[in-house]
């Protein structure tokens, strides 16, 4: 590759030429390099990638607010947006799920401005709803439990197209306890994570926590 002034006996060049030569600029400066017929990269683990990044990209579209809410609080003041760390979060989860067969372990938060984590979060189906309940932490004075967010959708491969319902609630009582009603028979991704208020009235979020739960 090599780095050119003023291309094509101008200030600037992009582009190719006849197949033959390409113009562009990386950090500024200009480069030419021969151009290269591009590949069709259709290797298994290529598309395995692809097929997660649009999974991934559906479920984004389709999530509630709350989960939304704490990936961009987490991107404010950092160079990518909310739905890049949902992605990246993700991405490696369930490339590491056996076969890409489940979404089991979904990041639904990647915790911001500090907020406390549940101890423990447990899942558990009870005449057709899905009750999570959070063993909550000992925050510091000030702080308070604003909510408790949770949602569940039926397992599926993490390369399929994803349009399942996604059931979603939040509790403000208090009490760490929030149920999703009417779930139709099937295995379940559950998650969930805190929202707190600390005492200067900001919010800050917890990092999720994920279950898997069989409603019969």
């Amino acid at each position: 590759m090599a780095k050119v002034t003023a291309p094509l006996l101008s200030f600037g060049a992009g582009g190719q030429i006849a197949n033959s030569m390409v113009y562009s600029s990386w950090r500024g400066q200009p480069y030419s390099r021969r151009y290269v017929v591009p590949a069709n990269p259709r290797t298994q683990a290529q598309t395995t990638v692809r097929d997660i990044f649009r999974n991934l990209n559906q479920f984004w579209a389709l999530a509630p607010a709350f989960v939304h809410n704490a990936f961009d609080l987490y991107a404010q003041g950092r160079a990518f947006l909310g739905r890049n760390r949902f992605i990246g979060d993700n991405s490696p989860i369930m490339r590491g799920n056996t076969d890409q067969e489940s979404m089991a372990g979904l990041v639904i938060s990647p915790g911001a401005r500090g907020g406390y984590a549940p101890v423990a979060m447990d899942a558990a189906a009870n005449a057709g709803d899905i009750d999570i309940t959070f063993t909550l932490p000992t925050a510091p004075d000030g702080w308070t439990l604003a909510f408790a967010h949770a949602l569940a959708f039926i397992d599926q491969p993490g390369t399929e197209a994803f349009m399942a319902e996604i059931l979603s609630a939040s509790d403000d009582t208090g009490s760490g306890i929030v149920t999703l009603p009417s779930a139709e028979a099937g295995d379940y991704v559950v998650a969930g994570f805190l929202q707190w208020e600390k005492p200067d009235g900001s919010i800050a979020y917890s990092r999720s926590l994920a279950d898997l739960v069989t409603v019969a």
